[in-house]
């Protein structure tokens, strides 16, 4: 019994009340007619031990009595024993087997082998850790292969595990540290803190209701960190890398920027040529009109529901045969926008590049692409050059009554009068000359007029014309070319044009300029797909009202031009003209069936190439896919490496406290609320065991939270092995 500050006395653990001391249980007086060999079940001797305990009790008259919480077991063999607990009741206990019950050294109870491998599990695994972080390090620049792909695998893997891992090494450091810090002293809230610091949460947690902020608290919570950390970097580190082979490749193109010697060698540059060539260029023209793809080019404001009309028209193609399906003709030639329709074209800045929308629709300037010859015919590859291309580019006058023109020139005195046009069903219903009636070049260099004139044939319907200016324009521009698989199709489009600077030519030097292509090549031009009857629209004449509606006019129906925006009158008139000029150059270059090569040198067979003279050079760069290799993060890296240096300091601090550490570890085993308590009966000895141990040999003891003062006014909550009470826990009964 010991004495409070109060003069109280109160039981200690171990202590027996002191009524009891010094008795035994051979001392208690036998109940009336009742002889101590019916004392054979534990109600019997129940019912017996209350109604003794309401008797003196005698002095101990042989052996002495057992201490509290213990059974005698100096028999060597399990039996049945009885003792006095607080509250007065006398419990059946059973010894437990295994038990050692004799004074033994620390040495003795404790498991050094269990030491020795939980030393070498935590060093472990910080040091797989490190050998995954130096294999992903091995992997930088090298390819694919078996091994490359296990360690992928493994980092994978890792990324998953490194959250269990941190736990089990930072878990058992926070463990060792709070018994060691126990076994030398220190405050209970600091002994609660570290042995509830099993997670980041946790450490949260308990740092906010045990209200510390310390040092530890700080600690603590750094080191936690690297758990989410560390397993997120080891899944980031290592990535692959797609690599490129790049060679510069020798190519042509088609047609140079010299238009002077380009015409005059042109198809139509003589009568015969012409004649022989006509059904190729009529061919061609009807298929690049009639392509779905064209109807798009240049159809803003062709009428008020333009909108309605070009939305049904991509619908009908699909959105994406409607962007691609304009950037080159049938033959996969690439086009060549107008520079100055661009929308970030600047005037005043003309040599810088403007970049080609992919996504909209682009005025281009022929509905022909540019043939360029010398790029592999299979395998995926991207490949990116840079060429000079020029187009011709009209600027018309405001429309006026043919009458009213040529009363304001009277010297028209041709040798074909406008009445003579006219008046013949059998020419088309449009026209395009040069101003002057019997033009002929004397210097080519001198800027060109055209008249472009159409009539509906209608009585009382105006006949109008336009006067266009003609100017050729030279860029640069910037192409790229694609094939996604090895057999696929090669994409080639423009996607960035400037002018160029010194283009050796002088604007007004245009095909235009040259004779006979200024006359038989502009009546061609209008006349090609003429439909031969009054009133009715040929395609070319279609196309220039409304590029989307096409040919869906009706027969005999003449669209009038003067109600459309000059300007996208004249870019639509520019377009048409480009287109015929290329086709009279040559079709079959344009149709990819001529066989030139970068390596062509003098064609026999086709005179008109002269050795490639109306071939560009150019050089591209011919880029495919290369094996690709492994890069490594260095961020990711060096955060991952940190994270594994705090681990390995972890396992390192928890093996040398633990090398250090005499006490044995009960702290967080249930096993210790067996330990000194009044309220759970044990064997005596034991105060060395780890509480694993002690949980091992207690393994089937039978305990419950529960009231442990079921009969009074105040209950008290304890931790008891007593089964005989009974007594759950009440929500509303006061508890001290």
């Amino acid at each position: 019994m010991e004495h409070s500050t109060d003069g109280r006395s109160r039981n200690t653990p171990g202590s027996r009340p002191a009524s009891l001391r010094g008795l035994s249980f051979s001392s208690l007086p036998t109940p009336p007619q009742v002889e101590m060999s019916a004392w054979g079940s534990s109600e019997t001797l129940q019912q017996h031990a209350s109604a003794a305990l309401r008797r003196p009790l005698l002095p101990a008259t042989n052996s002495p009595a057992p201490l509290p919480n213990q059974h005698d077991v100096s028999s060597g063999a399990p039996r049945k024993s009885v003792e006095v607990l607080e509250g007065q009741t006398l419990l059946e206990k059973q010894d437990w087997p295994g038990w050692k019950s004799d004074a033994r050294t620390l040495r003795d109870t404790t498991d050094l082998t269990a030491r020795v491998f939980s030393f070498i599990f935590l060093a472990l695994i910080p040091a797989c850790f490190i050998g995954l972080g130096i294999a992903i390090c091995s992997l930088r620049d090298k390819t694919e292969s078996t091994t490359s792909r296990d360690v992928v695998q493994a980092a994978k893997v890792a990324s998953t595990l490194w959250p269990i891992a941190f736990a089990a090494v930072v878990g058992t450091m926070s463990r060792v540290i709070a018994l060691y810090r126990a076994e030398r002293s220190v405050k209970l809230g600091v002994l609660e803190l570290f042995m509830r610091s099993q997670t980041l949460f946790n450490t949260i947690k308990e740092s906010f209701g045990l209200r510390i902020l310390s040092l530890w608290t700080v600690m603590l919570l750094a080191i936690w960190a690297f758990s989410p950390a560390g397993g997120i970097a080891v899944d980031q580190i290592l990535s692959l890398r797609n690599n490129f082979d790049t060679a510069n490749v020798p190519l042509i193109y088609y047609p140079n920027t010299a238009v002077g010697n380009l015409t005059v060698q042109s198809l139509v540059s003589s009568a015969s040529g012409l004649r022989s060539s006509t059904v190729d260029r009529a061919m061609m023209y009807g298929s690049v009109l009639t392509d779905p793809g064209v109807s798009l080019l240049a159809a803003e404001a062709s009428s008020p529901d333009v909108e309605r009309k070009l939305n049904a028209t991509i619908e009908r193609i699909t959105p994406k045969a409607a962007t691609n399906g304009t950037r080159h003709d049938l033959w996969g030639n690439v086009r060549i926008p107008f520079l100055h329709a661009l929308p970030g074209f600047d005037e005043k800045k003309p040599y810088d590049w403007v970049k080609v929308s992919l996504t909209k629709i682009t005025q281009f300037s022929s509905l022909l692409g540019m043939p360029i010859r010398g790029i592999n015919d299979t395998g995926a590859g991207n490949m990116t050059l840079q060429l000079s291309s020029c187009y011709h580019s009209l600027e018309c006058s405001a429309w006026e009554t043919i009458e009213d023109w040529v009363d304001r020139h009277p010297s028209w005195n041709g040798s074909m009068s406008f009445s003579s046009i006219l008046s013949n069903a059998s020419y088309p219903n449009t026209f395009l000359r040069h101003v002057e009636p019997n033009w002929n070049p004397a210097n080519s260099s001198d800027e060109v007029f055209l008249k472009f004139g159409y009539t509906m044939r209608e009585e009382n319907v105006d006949n109008m014309l336009t006067v266009c200016g003609v100017t050729v324009e030279y860029v640069d521009v910037q192409i790229e070319c694609s094939r996604l698989t090895t057999a696929g199709e090669l994409d080639c489009v423009s996607t960035a044009l400037r002018r160029t600077r010194d283009p050796g030519e002088t604007p007004h030097v245009t095909a235009t300029s040259f004779y006979p292509w200024g006359v038989s090549g502009l009546d061609e031009m209008t006349s090609l797909l003429a439909s031969g009857h009054p009133a009715q629209a040929g395609p070319f004449e279609l196309y220039l009202a409304d590029p989307i509606q096409g040919f869906s006019s009706k027969i005999g129906d003449m669209p009038s031009y003067k109600d459309l925006p000059l300007s996208v009158f004249q870019s639509r008139l520019s377009l048409l003209l480009n287109t015929y000029w290329h086709m009279s150059l040559n079709t079959s270059v344009f149709l990819g069936i001529d066989g030139v090569t970068p390596s062509t040198k003098n064609n026999t067979e086709k005179s008109w190439l002269n050795e490639l003279e109306d071939w560009a050079p150019a050089m591209g760069s011919w880029t495919t896919p290369a094996a690709p290799t492994y890069q490594i993060s260095p961020a990711w890296m060096a955060l991952y490496f940190v994270a594994t240096a705090v681990l390995t300091l972890c396992a390192l601090v928890a093996v040398i406290l633990q090398s250090r550490i005499r006490a044995p570890d009960f702290l967080g085993s249930m096993s210790t609320l067996t330990r000194d308590s009044p309220y759970v009966t044990v064997p005596p000895g034991g105060s060395g065991l780890e509480g694993s141990e002690r949980a091992r040999l207690l393994k089937n003891m039978w305990v419950r939270i529960q009231d442990i003062r079921p009969g009074e006014a105040v209950g008290k909550i304890a931790f008891s092995d007593d089964k005989n009470l009974g007594a759950k826990l009440e929500w509303k009964r006061l508890y001290e």
